[in-house]
């Protein structure tokens, strides 16, 4: 291989350098009997993005995403397998409106193969192939059966 080939394979793979992961914290409470629950999310090392939908931006492949579970002692704990942990689904166009996936499912986007599920920890790999918006339930055991969580992620497409 000549020195220019060299550099132009170098400088292909500097382009394919994996996003940081995206860090959500979720928390959990209880109010007036029940379980209500909001998020804060970054990039790691970066400002907090509030409340707010998570987006991964256009040109970021097979980005993580690392969902913290702070439930305050309420007993709450992940499903076993990330499969079971968070359903996904792409947002039809025009969006419904907003409203938890009705069963499992990866919105083509997310690769549950190298995810893994823990009791205070989910992480999931988004592989950000299109521009799309994934609506996703969140789904946790707790002392009176399951309890879900449906925020939003905005792919911005690799």
């Amino acid at each position: 291989m000549n020195q220019h080939e060299q550099s132009g394979s170098t400088q292909q793979t500097a382009r394919q350098t994996p996003s940081p992961p995206v860090m959500v914290d979720v928390f959990a409470k209880q109010e007036n009997g029940k379980i209500r629950f909001t998020h804060d999310w970054r990039f790691e090392g970066g400002p907090s993005k509030g409340n707010a939908p998570i987006e991964v931006p256009e040109g970021s492949r097979d980005t993580e995403i690392r969902f913290f579970l702070r439930d305050a002692d309420l007993g709450l704990q992940f499903l076993g397998t990330p499969e079971e942990a968070m359903w996904v689904e792409k947002v039809p166009d025009p969006d419904p409106g907003n409203k938890c996936p009705p069963g499992p499912g990866d919105g083509g986007q997310i690769d549950f193969r190298q995810s893994q599920s823990q009791p205070k920890l989910l992480k999931v790999l988004d592989v950000n192939s299109e521009q799309c918006d994934l609506r996703y339930g969140l789904r946790f055991q707790g002392p009176n059966g399951i309890e879900i969580y449906d925020p939003i992620i905005k792919n911005g497409g690799g």
